[in-house]
């Protein structure tokens, strides 16, 4: 295959609900699956959801993908772990058990800090595949996509020593990816002390015009101040439409999820979303009992 005939495409795979986590019982569909097929004809995959369907979700959109382009074999040029909570990581082991004679990964990209079980699975499954942390401020090229590491644990670490014991979604890497003149903020679940972080240390550097809204719209995912310097034009959502409405919408009924209240959401969120007149895509999409993939880039 020819690298000019493949467009760099960009998908937000929807995710499952799993008996694992909090959110199953009131069906919202929340987790992090991100696809990007890149013009070498190779993948780019954030995160990858909850449990096995997730994994044998995303798996048969590489197929898909495959075969639409007549690509030779399935390979993965990096593999992105943003960090260890269950609905961005917990797919892993079902997919390398399932596919790891099937997918070729190059590297893993993960971080230093946190808990072992995701370099554990990594190399359980796959001994031979380096794991690459990522360092505060590299920049990475992978065909014609730029990739920029805007925020590290270890980094936030330092101007933050307290900021995993305050929320542990602190430990998600912060990416951004520069391609086709577009850039795509990537954040995962970074919290509080992440974005006080990246306003001090990237201020109007952070602008973006694609943005993964961080922690699926719910609490500390942000600031306004650092969703007014991000102002982005396509805001991406990790979750599905119930999940959504509640966590936009200051007057939505939140009753799904028993001991729960309605400040669990996000303000910042509600002002991020109001009169937001880009576009808004959601990744629980779901045609009957089977998870879409919605291409944003």
């Amino acid at each position: 295959m020819n690298e000019a005939t493949i467009p760099t495409q960009g998908y937000l795979m929807g995710v499952s609900s799993s008996s694992n986590c909090g959110y199953c019982r009131c069906g919202f569909d929340n987790g992090m699956s991100m696809l990007f097929l890149l013009s070498d004809g190779t993948f780019l995959v954030y995160d990858g959801g909850q449990g096995a369907s997730d994994a044998h979700h995303l798996f048969g959109m590489m197929r898909r993908l495959s075969k639409q382009y007549a690509l030779e074999k399935i390979s993965v040029s990096a593999w992105i772990i943003t960090h260890y909570h269950r609905d961005h990581r917990g797919f892993l082991e079902y997919f390398l058990e399932s596919y790891k004679e099937r997918v070729e990964i190059r590297e893993f990209w993960y971080h230093s800090i946190g808990r072992g079980d995701v370099e554990a699975t990594m190399q359980a499954h796959c001994p031979q595949t380096p794991i690459r942390h990522l360092e505060m401020g590299e920049r990475v090229r992978l065909a014609d996509v730029e990739i920029e590491v805007l925020c590290t644990p270890e980094a936030l670490l330092a101007f933050a020593p307290n900021a995993m014991n305050e929320d542990d979604n602190n430990a998600s890497l912060v990416t951004r990816l520069f391609v086709g003149g577009k850039s795509i903020l990537i954040s995962g679940d970074a919290a509080r002390a992440a974005w006080e972080f990246l306003v001090q240390t990237h201020g109007e550097h952070l602008k973006s015009d694609v943005f993964q809204v961080p922690h699926h719209g719910v609490p500390n995912g942000g600031s306004i101040e650092a969703y007014r310097l991000v102002d982005a034009d396509t805001l991406l959502f990790n979750c599905g439409e119930r999940l959504f409405h509640a966590a936009t919408h200051e007057d939505a009924q939140y009753i799904s999820l028993p001991g729960y209240h309605h400040a669990f959401f996000c303000p910042p969120t509600y002002e991020l979303v109001h009169d937001f007149r880009g576009n808004i895509i959601l990744a629980g999409l779901f045609d009957g009992c089977n998870p879409r993939a919605t291409r944003f880039l």
